[in-house]
């Protein structure tokens, strides 16, 4: 299994590819347990092979792991699916693909007020006056 990992400033997309082995699964969850602890996960399964039930309990375990809440997880086959739906791995939300992920995970900054927007723009102009 191979993880590309690309971050921008509101999530990080891993974009899995391969089969899921043991290895390259205890090297993914270092890096996530270590640099991206309590971020916005993005995985995209689009890529990755679903080859039985080896490996793919610790997978699981991983994506919960980031927590429900953070968890986006998109082009997962119909397999994956259903090994979720067993495991019963909750996450934010599933898509069709990456653009559809990251187009939800925007809009939900948007309603929920996320966005850093200046003050003058929220409240009207500062009206700045010395006082003496």
């Amino acid at each position: 299994m191979k993880a590309k990992i690309l971050k921008n400033e509101h999530y990080i997309l891993v974009d899995l590819s391969g089969h899921i082995n043991y290895e390259s699964l205890d090297e993914l969850k270092q890096i996530c347990h270590t640099n991206f602890k309590g971020q916005r996960l993005v995985f995209n399964l689009e890529k990755l092979k679903f080859v039985g039930s080896s490996g793919i309990t610790d997978f699981v375990g991983l994506l919960k792991s980031v927590g429900s809440d953070k968890l986006h997880i998109c082009s997962a086959q119909a397999e994956f699916y259903k090994v979720f739906e067993s495991q019963q791995l909750q996450a934010s939300s599933y898509h069709n693909n990456s653009l559809e992920a990251h187009n939800h995970i925007e809009s939900m900054r948007h309603i929920h007020g996320q966005l850093n927007i200046p003050a003058d723009f929220v409240n009207g102009p500062v009206d700045k006056k010395e006082t003496t």
